[in-house]
């Protein structure tokens, strides 16, 4: 399901924790995913100098390729994270 945000309603985006498959087109406003943790082959398109954050995102998928940011140092278990990609090294 593809979604559109601008500044002209509100969305309880506090509650999302999975978005999946479909696009977030995001203007107007910045906007923060507190809990959205899953974002397997999602996409975010924003304009006007919009951010989006995504803190509770650790890993996705797009397209085949596995990509996951580093933990930090807090809750790091073990070497880096790693990014694979078209441009990048399996790990």
């Amino acid at each position: 399901m593809d979604v559109t945000l601008d500044a002209s309603g509100t969305l309880a985006m506090s509650q999302w924790t999975a978005y999946t498959n479909g696009q977030a087109t995001i203007s107007g406003h910045t906007e923060t995913f507190a809990n959205l943790a899953h974002i397997d082959g999602a996409g975010f398109v924003v304009s006007g100098g919009v951010q989006v954050s995504l803190p509770a995102v650790t890993s996705y998928v797009v397209n085949g390729y596995y990509y996951s940011t580093p933990p930090s140092p807090s809750r790091q278990t073990g070497r880096p994270g790693a990014v694979a990609g078209p441009d990048h090294d399996q790990h």
